[in-house]
């Protein structure tokens, strides 16, 4: 998979919700955050909200592009 044709640009989101990327990655939501608790996904939270940003999804996936 090329990693680089998903480089940030002018209509990319910065940081996406838990439920965006419920439905951005078809994962469930205890999956991703099972992959935050074991810190292969970075995130932080804004107010009560947490949030992962575009740049964390893109070393996450490469992450698990290489793991196996």
């Amino acid at each position: 998979m090329n990693i680089d044709r998903y480089a940030i640009n002018s209509e990319t989101q910065i940081a996406y919700s838990i439920k965006q990327l419920t439905k951005l990655t078809s994962m469930s939501k205890n999956a991703l955050f099972i992959e935050i608790k074991e810190r292969r996904l970075v995130s932080f939270t804004c107010g009560r909200r947490r949030l992962v940003s575009h740049q964390a999804v893109l070393d996450w996936i490469k992450l698990l592009s290489t793991t196996k």
